[in-house]
C-alpha cells in the first residue's frame, strides 16, 4: 500500500521499476561489483520469504529490487548497442514482410 492505496506490483517490484527508472535516467554504467551484492540481497531476501525463514519488511524488498535494477539495467541497455551479427541478412525480417507464394 502506498498512501493507504493498493498498489498493482509487489513492493519489491516497485523497487526494481524505481531502479531502472533511476538507473536510465540517471545514465548509470555497469558494475559486477554492484551486480552481484544486489542479486545475492534479492534471493536471500526472496528465500528467506518463500521458505519462511524470516518476515522481510516492506523497505528491505523494495531496496533488494531498487538495487538490482540499477545494477542490472544498464547492462541491458550496454548489450543492446552491441553489432548484431548477420544484421543485414535479418533485415525487413520483422517488419511484415510476408510471402504466401
Amino acid at each position: 500500500m502506498l498512501c493507504g492505496e493498493l498498489l498493482p506490483v509487489c513492493v519489491r517490484c516497485l523497487g526494481f521499476y524505481a531502479g531502472a527508472f533511476a538507473a536510465a535516467a540517471g545514465g548509470a554504467k555497469f558494475s559486477s561489483r554492484l551486480l552481484v551484492p544486489a542479486l545475492a540481497t534479492l534471493l536471500i531476501t526472496w528465500a528467506a520469504e518463500q521458505f519462511d525463514i524470516a518476515t522481510i519488511p516492506p523497505l528491505l524488498r523494495w531496496a533488494s529490487g531498487f538495487l538490482l535494477a540499477v545494477a542490472a539495467v544498464p547492462a541491458v541497455a550496454a548489450s543492446e548497442n552491441l553489432p548484431q551479427k548477420d544484421a543485414h541478412k535479418r533485415e525487413g525480417a520483422f517488419h511484415g514482410s510476408v510471402s504466401l507464394s
